[in-house]
């Protein structure tokens, strides 16, 4: 804001000279502090992006176990097809049913399948998406090495990944190694 002088008329003081005025400091020259972001409201979930359903193109696991030789890791890919629907009110829903992942290193062959459904509260922030506690009463896995028989392999009860998403693709990424990669199916979830 500007103020000028009042003129002479209104019972101020007689009119200054334009060189008087500007050799006066106002409050123009004095910095003005950046004003504070105000957070605005959005879904609950965090990042409305994620909103909708997304289908599996491909996850890739890091699945480390001990042999006699010593701790082996195994590169797994799989999961192509399986559902994941995230609502705005911060609750995700995975709907395990896709291909078995599967992967062969170091003389180890692994086969890992999933089935049924995780629920969990999730929350994407900042490129980081975080689930806990994930109820996986509802699912059900099984590993394989080297042809051996299925063994129940428990699912994970918290998750923290980091992610980008944009468009109709969504990539999260753990501190492991696991990518897992989709294609929005719907808005919708």
């Amino acid at each position: 804001m500007l103020a000028l002088p009042l003129p002479a008329a209104c019972g101020g003081a007689a009119p200054v000279s334009i060189a008087s005025v500007a050799s006066v400091p106002t409050a123009i020259s004095t910095p003005t502090p950046a004003p504070t972001p105000v957070a605005s409201a959005g879904p609950a979930i965090g990042d409305a992006c994620v909103v909708g359903t997304w289908r599996v193109l491909r996850d890739t696991l890091s699945m480390s176990f001990e042999t006699p030789q010593g701790i082996v890791t195994v590169v797994i890919a799989g999961g192509v097809g399986e559902l994941d629907h995230y609502f705005s009110n911060a609750t995700a829903v995975e709907n395990l049913a896709g291909t078995p992942f599967t992967g062969t290193a170091h003389g180890y062959r692994i086969v890992l399948r999933v089935s049924g459904t995780l629920r969990s509260p999730v929350v994407f922030a900042s490129g980081r998406e975080t689930l806990e506690p994930i109820d996986s009463s509802g699912a059900h896995a099984t590993i394989s090495i080297n042809g051996s028989a299925p063994r129940v392999y428990p699912p994970a009860s918290y998750e923290s990944l980091t992610y980008t998403c944009s468009g109709n693709t969504l990539t999260e990424t753990d501190s492991i190694g696991d990518v897992y990669t989709y294609r929005r199916v719907s808005s919708v979830p």
